[in-house]
């Protein structure tokens, strides 16, 4: 199992921890605006960073 801090762009304060099974084909990004395109295996969340109340989006999904 592998886990990484997910951390806010404007104010580096970890926001959550991301927990993956398969560490070689999953990834979770954390943006301040959202991507226009996003494949069929990705999702986006959006959600307000508790410290600096700006709006972030996360973007979890595989690689494959």
């Amino acid at each position: 199992m592998n886990q990484d801090k997910m951390r806010c762009p404007c104010c580096n304060k970890c926001i959550g921890v991301f927990v993956a099974s398969d560490s070689k084909n999953s990834m979770a990004k954390v943006l301040s605006k959202p991507i226009d395109a996003i494949g069929k295996k990705e999702h986006i969340f959006e959600t307000i960073c508790p410290r600096c109340k700006e709006k972030i989006f996360v973007l979890m999904g595989f690689i494959n």
